[in-house]
């Protein structure tokens, strides 16, 4: 099963959104001449429960993959957002005892882009069309799309030639259709 985590339009949330539990505050005490403030709290209240549903989704995929290693393929010239969200999702992967490889098939094609990952020390990985061919993929038990839906990376018909199941696809983008 696929977790496809487009367009959550995830948004910061305060604590007085959801409580520890995951619990969406109640409207049912909001005065009805408050008009407009009511509609803002439902709104709110909605947009806390889809983003806590997303959370639920991720751990328990994350949960679902224990111990696995999996390929978090990022577009083939990864932007800031790219790289950032990718050591991210590879940081709390490894709570999960989850080993990932952050890889791309293009280049770093800005300077700030090489800088932000040599001060770092973001841990990405170039792999050329040509590199993937001759790598042993049979021990990633699944990959991850971050920041692309896989149509912009030329890594995807290889890793599924591989027959590689697709994990999870983090994007903010609109979406571009179905994997094929």
């Amino acid at each position: 099963m696929t977790n496809n985590l487009l367009n959550s339009g995830a948004s910061s949330l305060d604590s007085e959104q959801v409580d520890a539990q995951g619990q969406l505050p109640s409207t049912q005490d909001v005065n009805p001449s408050e008009g407009n403030s009511q509609t803002k709290r439902r709104q709110s209240a909605t947009s806390a429960s889809k983003i806590y549903s997303k959370v639920q989704q991720l751990q328990e995929t994350l949960e679902r993959h224990q111990n696995d290693r999996q390929l978090v393929i990022l577009q083939d010239f990864p932007d800031p957002d790219a790289l950032s969200s990718a050591w991210a999702y590879q940081l709390i992967a490894e709570q999960y005892n989850i080993q990932c490889d952050i890889v791309y098939a293009g280049t770093l094609s800005h300077q700030e882009n090489i800088a932000l990952v040599k001060l770092t020390g973001l841990p990405t990985k170039r792999w050329s069309v040509e590199t993937t061919k001759n790598q042993d993929l049979s021990v990633y038990q699944g990959y991850v799309l971050i920041d692309n839906q896989g149509t912009t990376t030329q890594l995807l018909p290889i890793v599924t030639e591989a027959n590689i199941p697709l994990i999870a696809i983090f994007d903010h983008h609109s979406s571009q259709g179905e994997l094929k």
